[in-house]
């Protein structure tokens, strides 16, 4: 493919790292953890067979988890680079529009949209109008469609792998830590692909 003209970017562990968030609710919640990222947390979570934990985990993260997220390595090199190639950025999130009432029925995409804000991705980067809340995976996948990206990054393998998601898009698998000799990449070797397409 030559290069794309619209680029479509999911939002939570991709846009917005949540490193420190999860050390630091790890340590509140005294989990035990010696490495706290999403996989770990899950996985003693749900080892324990307590979903309603990770439930609890994932309201509290994207909550007041939210104070300590960051913007990924690299993710203001690669819209600046999109910007200079007039590359369309669009942000498509499966985030469901409040957390249950049980922990705290806070409205999640008031929240997020003030944290793309907050950092500056949007409006500078992203217009208002290319952020998209989706309730549901299918929902965001048809959103992927009809916005018209030819790329998706997204760092869950279950959306990019999902059998609805649209033969024709390329996507790249997102983890912050990615190397070359992963099939997975980050944003430096995201904005190195796009200068050689």
């Amino acid at each position: 493919m030559g290069r794309p003209r619209h680029i479509g970017i999911d939002l939570d562990n991709t846009i917005v790292d949540y490193a420190r968030s999860y050390v630091s609710i790890c340590a509140d919640l005294e989990l035990g953890l010696n490495i706290a990222d999403r996989d770990s947390v899950r996985s003693l979570l749900r080892n324990f067979n307590d979903d309603e934990e990770w439930q609890r985990f994932q309201s509290l993260l994207y909550t007041e988890g939210l104070s300590s997220a960051d913007p990924a390595l690299g993710l203001f090199e690669f819209f600046a680079t999109c910007s200079r190639l007039k590359v369309h950025i669009s942000i498509i999130s499966h985030k469901t529009r409040t957390i249950p009432a049980r922990f705290g029925g806070h409205n999640l995409r008031t929240l997020a949209s003030d944290w793309l804000v907050k950092h500056d991705v949007v409006p500078r980067w992203v217009k208002p109008e290319n952020v998209y809340f989706c309730e549901t995976l299918n929902e965001k996948i048809e959103m992927i469609v009809s916005s018209g990206c030819e790329v998706f990054i997204d760092d869950l393998a279950e959306v990019l792998c999902d059998p609805g998601f649209p033969r024709g898009v390329t996507r790249f698998r997102f983890r912050p830590d990615a190397s070359d000799t992963m099939a997975i990449v980050n944003f430096p070797m995201l904005t190195s692909w796009l200068i050689s397409c």
